[in-house]
């Protein structure tokens, strides 16, 4: 069912849509997987200037999260700011986690400051790729310290299981360069 939606959309190409018929369309993409076609239609929807909302851009940073396409997923931050969407920290962890796939470190760093410019508080997930981050650009000191900060964070796992190997084999070469 979900490819006859996408179908039908193909048919009706070059037509206004809906916001919600986007939405659907989208929503359909998700649920086979055709991630490459989400960030397109939300093209579409924008092209006639139809809103998607914070559910369709949502969508579209969870595509560019599973494709790990960081460009349009800071593309899509922008455009959602441009049409008077408020992104939430659902919209800044799947952007972040496309920068992950992407290896771009500095700019998951870069949008918790966002985040918190924004008065958008992060949550587990953006807190866990931060903290990555920085282990992974060897920022140690700024890792603990941001690792301290989580405590406060409601919904941030504990187990750290994401970042744990990297930031606890970190921890013992920081420990060698105080001792020089």
């Amino acid at each position: 069912m979900q490819a006859r939606v996408i179908e039908l959309y193909d048919m009706m190409g070059g037509l206004q849509l809906e916001p919600a018929t986007y939405l659907e369309v989208i929503k359909a993409c998700k649920k086979i997987s055709r991630w490459d076609r989400v960030c397109p239609i939300i093209d579409d929807a924008a092209k006639y200037g139809v809103n998607p909302g914070i559910a369709g851009f949502n969508l579209g940073l969870e595509a560019c999260a599973e494709l790990g396409d960081y460009k349009t997923a800071l593309s899509l931050l922008d455009e959602m700011d441009a049409m008077g969407v408020s992104s939430n920290d659902g919209s800044f962890a799947l952007a972040m986690a496309a920068c992950e796939l992407g290896g771009q470190w500095q700019w998951i760093k870069s949008m918790l400051k966002e985040m918190d410019e924004r008065g958008v508080e992060p949550d587990g997930m953006s807190y866990r790729l931060a903290i990555r981050a920085c282990v992974e650009t060897g920022e140690w000191v700024a890792a603990r310290t941001m690792q301290d900060e989580t405590n406060a964070c409601r919904d941030y796992d504990r187990t750290g299981a994401t970042i744990a190997p990297n930031f606890n084999a970190g921890a013992g070469e920081e420990q060698e360069e105080e001792e020089e």
